[in-house]
């Protein structure tokens, strides 16, 4: 059985890595041309603090904020078709934000230094960084009526033409919240399951796709207060039992688990990840640190 020890060093964050320069240089590089048009800042896990020694990746965050795409909540065909009557049409696009990065980063950095990606563009690392994932996007507006927003988040489109859209700023701040109401306990555990998720691809036993990094943050977070109480043996034992066990309740359970964001469910309307991959996630789990 995996020892309390063991779990610590898991839980602990790694040390700072290089990550500040790159993101003042890509600031820089865009402020110049685009000005108060965009924010820039940190998502993922080194902004959520919930990064581990493997984890090699910095997100960075430039958000077009003068035009937006939106999303519709719970509105009928009839109300979507209200809402494209009365707004006017932004006539600049992702596609050409997304071009004009590009070509504003290429002379900032250089082109070995710079790769165009389907989802981002990537500043690769050297000996002062580690390799960066500059994520260009729109503000998103998720409208409940013809004439009203109730949430702000970022939306992009892969090259595939596939629309991704997230809540970075919602997720970061009930990761927060969550943290600070468990005394410290589930950025710490989010670490410890991410590490045996590490060990459980290192062996073959479960591939990348099958738990990333977002979904088990989801998971935890999910979990109550009360499990997040004892050793980190304790903890890890409950956590896992809890989610488990909330995977296969006859009153599905899982109905009530949301993204961290709790903008979104995650799993209800979902068509990536399904009980059954936590389900498995966590007997692997429990069986490799044999409890």
């Amino acid at each position: 059985m995996v020892t309390e020890d063991q779990l610590k060093i898991w839980a602990t964050p790694p040390s700072a890595v290089k990550y500040i320069s790159t993101r003042e240089r890509v600031e820089k590089a865009l402020v110049k041309n685009f000005g108060e048009k965009i924010r820039v800042y940190l998502q993922g896990s080194y902004k959520n603090s919930t990064n581990i020694r493997s984890e090699s990746d910095v997100d960075i965050v430039v958000e077009y904020t003068p035009g937006y795409y939106p999303g519709f909540f719970n509105m009928s065909a009839e109300e979507i078709a209200q809402y494209h009557r009365i707004k006017t049409k932004h006539n600049y696009t992702f596609a050409q934000f997304k071009i004009d990065a590009y070509s504003l980063l290429l002379k900032e950095f250089s082109a070995q230094e710079i790769i165009w990606h389907p989802k981002c563009i990537r500043v690769l690392k050297n000996e002062n960084r580690v390799n960066a994932d500059v994520v260009v996007c729109f503000t998103h507006q998720r409208y409940t009526n013809p004439y009203t927003f109730d949430a702000k988040g970022i939306h992009f489109f892969m090259d595939s033409g596939e629309e991704v859209v997230n809540f970075p700023l919602q997720h970061h701040k009930n990761g927060e919240d969550k943290n600070a109401d468990t005394g410290g306990k589930f950025k710490d555990t989010v670490r410890i399951y991410k590490n045996v998720m590490q060990r459980l691809v290192d062996s073959k036993r479960l591939k990348d796709e099958d738990a990333p990094s977002h979904f088990i943050e989801s998971l935890v977070w999910n979990v109550p207060k009360p499990y997040f109480q004892g050793t980190y043996v304790e903890i890890i034992k409950s956590v896992t039992g809890k989610v488990y066990h909330d995977m296969k309740s006859e009153k599905d359970t899982y109905n009530n688990y949301s993204k961290i964001h709790n903008l979104e469910w995650l799993f209800k309307g979902n068509t990536i990840y399904f009980p059954e991959h936590a389900q498995v996630f966590m007997q692997k789990v429990w069986n490799f640190l044999e409890f």
